[in-house]
């Protein structure tokens, strides 16, 4: 549309072609557009108008994050992000799916199970959290009946599509496609309970590896002090299967560079010659 000053009010909002909101402030400084001040108006065109500003308008990101956090109904969603300290991973570039669980749905829990959850954040409750996310971008369309999808747990869930609607596993999505600029949000009725046995035992079994930091941003060591075979080989696998780092030649304590690697759950995997040790680490 064709807006000229005088169309102009303080506190007035503008969607843009970008489909985001720009604010205009009108005072005794000027006029100005979010943060930028209008330096010359009304430079009008055979199609048009064009006002100069004295700073480029950067769009506003929305995460899926902040749609857990602006929404009244996922109170106890956002408190277990926050606990398992997620906030900032899932606020990265992603891509994620998160199929949100409203606050009914955790309330639903047997008495108590919040409680012991959020008292040991980075236990159950993170592979619970990380059960909720695919580390890709899957809209309602992307969906069929049986499908199967793996999520950054590592563990699976079921898709079922029928005349009643979509469900995951068994909680059924009463609103799709809360699309955000790294990933899109789904809301489940129902908190998707993964297999805890499996999840501990993938980050126990093996301890006689010792891995720092976890979560990781920059690198990662191992100290492998305990164990009495020769290293052929480290790998990095990622949630689909895919190796995406080879470490040969590995001494103890060496860092490993993750820099590289998106936001998600890795399994880093010890080569030996007789046996293959595993652990679960996190990228931010």
């Amino acid at each position: 549309a064709s807006v000229l000053s005088t169309d102009l009010s303080d506190g007035q909002m503008a969607t843009t072609l970008n489909g985001k909101d720009i604010t205009v402030t009108i005072n005794a400084d000027g006029v100005f557009i979010n943060e930028a001040q209008v330096t010359v108006a009304d430079i009008e065109t055979d199609n048009g108008v064009i006002h100069v500003i004295d700073a480029v308008l950067l769009p506003p990101t929305t995460t899926v994050v902040d749609v857990i956090v602006n929404s009244e109904d996922y109170t106890t969603l956002e408190a277990a992000v926050i606990a398992a300290d997620l906030a900032e991973t899932l606020s990265g570039d992603g891509p994620f799916t998160v199929f949100a669980p409203t606050d009914a749905a955790f309330a639903a829990l047997p008495d108590g199970t919040i409680d012991a959850l959020l008292a040991d954040p980075s236990g159950d409750l993170t592979d619970i959290l990380l059960y909720h996310v695919l580390g890709a971008s899957v809209l309602s369309t992307d969906l069929s009946d049986g499908q199967m999808a793996t999520t950054l747990n590592g563990q699976i869930v079921n898709v079922s599509i029928n005349d009643n609607g979509v469900m995951i596993n068994n909680a059924n999505v009463v609103v799709a496609d809360i699309e955000t600029d790294n990933g899109v949000v789904h809301v489940i009725d129902v908190v998707l309970i993964p297999d805890l046995s499996l999840a501990i035992a993938e980050i126990n079994d093996f301890a006689e590896i010792k891995l720092y930091p976890n979560p990781a941003e920059y690198q990662i060591s191992l100290d492998l002090k305990n164990i009495d075979y020769s290293v052929e080989s480290v790998e990095i696998i990622n949630y689909n299967g895919k190796l995406v780092k080879t470490v040969y030649n590995f001494e103890n304590n060496k860092q490993i560079d993750v820099s590289d690697l998106n936001s998600g759950v890795y399994v880093v995997k010890v080569v030996m010659e007789n046996r293959n040790y595993m652990k679960k680490f996190f990228v931010r």
